[in-house]
C-alpha cells in the first residue's frame, strides 16, 4: 500500500469537518434532524469510497492533489472553482431555508424519497467505479481505450 500524504489527510479532515459546520452554522442549531441524516448519508458514501479505494487502488488517494496541479487545464481550474462556489451556496442556502427562514415546505415523505434517491445514486456511483476498476484490471486493452476515450460513461460529461 502506498504511503499516505499527511498534508492530504489533514486537508481532507478539515474539509470533512468544515462542510457540516457551515451547514449547521447557517441553520443556527445542531438540532436539525434532516441535516444530520444528510451528513450521515454523505459521510457514509465518502468513507465507503475512501475505504474501497484504499483496498483496491490506493494510488488514487495518494495522488489526490492539494490545490491545482501546474499542468492542469484552465477549464478544469475554472470548473473546480465554480463547483466550490456553487456547493458553498448550496450548503448555506438549504439550512437557511429549511431551519431559519422556512421559505419552502418539504413534507416528510419527500425527505424520505430524497434520502432513498441519494443513497441509490451513491450505490450507482460505486458500481460505476467498481466496474471501471474491474475492466481496467481484467480486460486486455482497456487501459489504452481509457487513454483514447475520455468520456466512457456519459458522452461529453463523464
Amino acid at each position: 500500500m502506498s504511503a499516505i500524504n499527511p498534508k492530504m489527510l489533514i486537508t481532507v479532515a478539515i474539509e470533512f469537518l468544515m462542510l457540516p459546520l457551515v451547514s449547521f452554522l447557517a441553520a443556527g442549531t445542531l438540532f436539525w434532524f434532516y441535516g444530520w441524516i444528510f451528513w450521515i448519508l454523505l459521510s457514509s458514501c465518502y468513507f465507503g469510497t475512501v475505504l474501497w479505494m484504499f483496498r483496491h487502488n490506493p494510488g488514487l488517494i495518494t495522488e489526490r492533489p492539494i490545490g491545482f496541479k501546474p499542468d492542469e487545464p484552465t477549464w478544469d481550474k475554472v470548473y473546480s472553482i465554480l463547483i466550490f462556489i456553487l456547493v458553498g451556496i448550496w450548503l448555506i442556502s438549504v439550512p437557511l431555508d429549511a431551519v431559519r427562514f422556512h421559505w419552502s415546505h418539504m413534507p416528510t415523505w419527500l425527505h424520505v424519497v430524497g434520502a432513498i434517491v441519494l443513497s441509490c445514486s451513491f450505490y450507482l456511483l460505486y458500481l460505476a467505479v467498481r466496474e471501471e476498476h474491474v475492466l481496467q484490471k481484467g480486460l486486455k486493452g482497456y487501459g489504452a481505450y481509457m487513454a483514447q476515450v475520455r468520456w466512457r460513461l456519459i458522452p461529453h460529461v463523464w
